[in-house]
């Protein structure tokens, strides 16, 4: 879903697949930095599909920058989880075409990150959630890519997912999805590098997933 009445980059990650997945709709948004909008129409627009929590995949750095207000504190369970991966190795303005340096960077060194984020979508009381970085495209994109993959979709619609953002390159999605497969999937990195059980990640298919 790609809405011109919702927050800059936001969908809802309701994907269903023809004799496959499908997802809860309502419960798990995806965005740019819900800050580039104005502040009533932000808390509007949130309250509206009843967001709970917000994830911030922000690093502190960019956090100091452009931090939430009081008001937004007051309304929403406001996590911060740095995922540094694409400001660390290069400027969220570059473009990325050398791809595969932050996502090895991200898979390996923002694992403590990537663990607490499935940690509070396997916990229902965080239910709807909205993640998001800084465009909403790349840290955003790997997460969306990891837990559409656990839920079981296919490279197909992970891949029109992250397509929906501004700026998105086929190329770098396809990047994206060959280096889960070559980590052995999305489900076995999550259980062998990240260390979460599969009681943890039979949870969030739990909250997720109609079928």
């Amino acid at each position: 879903m790609n809405n011109n009445s919702l927050l800059y980059n936001m969908r809802s990650l309701d994907y269903e697949e023809v004799k496959g997945p499908a997802l809860r709709p309502g419960l798990v948004y995806r965005s740019a930095l819900p800050l580039f909008q104005e502040e009533p129409e932000m808390i509007r627009i949130l309250q509206a599909h009843g967001v709970k929590t917000i994830i911030d995949l922000r690093t502190d750095e960019e956090k100091s920058e452009h931090c939430y207000s009081e008001a937004m504190l007051s309304r929403f369970e406001i996590m911060s989880v740095p995922l540094d991966s694409f400001t660390s190795v290069r400027r969220p303005d570059d473009d990325y075409s050398d791809y595969m340096n932050p996502l090895h960077h991200i898979f390996q060194e923002c694992r403590t990150g990537i663990s607490r984020v499935f940690s509070i979508l396997q916990a229902r009381e965080s239910y709807p959630v909205l993640f998001h970085c800084f465009a909403g495209r790349d840290r955003a994109g790997v997460i969306a890519a990891l837990l559409l993959d656990v839920m079981g979709f296919n490279k197909d619609t992970i891949v029109q997912d992250y397509m929906l953002s501004p700026g998105a390159k086929a190329t770098n999605i396809k990047q994206l999805f060959a280096e889960i497969q070559r980590m052995g999937g999305a489900t076995e990195y999550l259980q062998q590098e990240v260390g979460l059980t599969s009681q943890q990640i039979d949870q969030v298919r739990s909250n997720l997933l109609v079928r």
